[in-house]
């Protein structure tokens, strides 16, 4: 067996729990993935990514489907879908550097706010709806910009969107989450295809290693207390806000 095909598939198995268990598209892993362990250059593993975002979406959508709030998701899913088409458009003409570090201060923050917010008790984290739905779509057209730049599903901002400027359940969130970004990585994955960038078979493979882990994840979210789901993603928002600074500053 064929070394980047054992590793793609055993990196998405890993991947794939993390984000259907955190609402991410686990882009923010992925891209690491395939330029540090199998050599690819920056734009291919962006696509890449991208294309493997809607498989491992669905297989976490067939077990949180009961508390999907697919009106809200649905609504938002209007900025955000094109924000990833000009996202994925623009993404040769924007300094890498200064785009990633203004990703890591935005996740610092978030993550931060995120801790901070308590919620009165754990059927909270399945509350639904929206008090500020025109502000959470003009805030989801920038994670869908920044899902079709970096290559990241835009969970990392959707779920804070969600529970930060919504009011949404963590829980809620992290479900809703996952339905979006089947929507926003597929418009984001076929324009990255259509300007000839990624690799659709490497993206195939580690889907499949994505959607079984990306079920486990998913169960195992659905066990846990809202308030758990909500520090867990926080601690994984700061872990990427820390990836992304090192990474603008040139160390890694």
């Amino acid at each position: 067996m064929d070394l980047r095909v054992l590793l793609a598939a055993m990196g998405g198995l890993g991947i794939g729990a993390v984000s259907a268990m955190t609402g991410t598209g686990g882009g923010t892993l992925l891209v690491p993935l395939y330029t540090l362990v199998l050599g690819m250059e920056m734009k291919s593993a962006v696509a890449t990514s991208l294309m493997t975002m809607p498989l491992t979406a669905l297989s976490s959508i067939l077990v949180y489907r009961e508390i999907i709030d697919y009106k809200l998701g649905l609504a938002l899913e209007a900025t955000t879908t094109v924000g990833a088409y000009l996202g994925a458009k623009a993404v040769t003409s924007i300094p890498e550097g200064a785009l990633r570090m203004a990703f890591a201060v935005v996740l610092g923050f978030v993550a931060f706010n995120m801790l901070r917010k308590r919620e009165s008790s754990d059927d909270a984290g399945l509350r639904r709806g929206c008090s500020r739905l025109f502000t959470a779509m003009g805030v989801s057209f920038l994670a869908g910009a920044f899902s079709g730049m970096l290559g990241i599903g835009g969970g990392t901002i959707k779920v804070p969107i969600l529970v930060l400027v919504c009011g949404t359940g963590a829980k809620t969130a992290v479900a809703t989450s996952m339905f979006m970004i089947a929507i926003t990585s597929t418009v984001g994955a076929s324009t990255h295809y259509l300007e000839g960038r990624g690799h659709p078979l490497i993206a195939l493979i580690t889907a499949t290693g994505l959607v079984v882990g990306a079920r486990a994840g998913a169960k195992k979210a659905m066990g846990l207390r809202g308030t758990t789901v909500r520090r867990i993603f926080a601690a994984f928002l700061m872990l990427v806000a820390l990836r992304m600074a090192l990474q603008a500053w040139g160390i890694i």
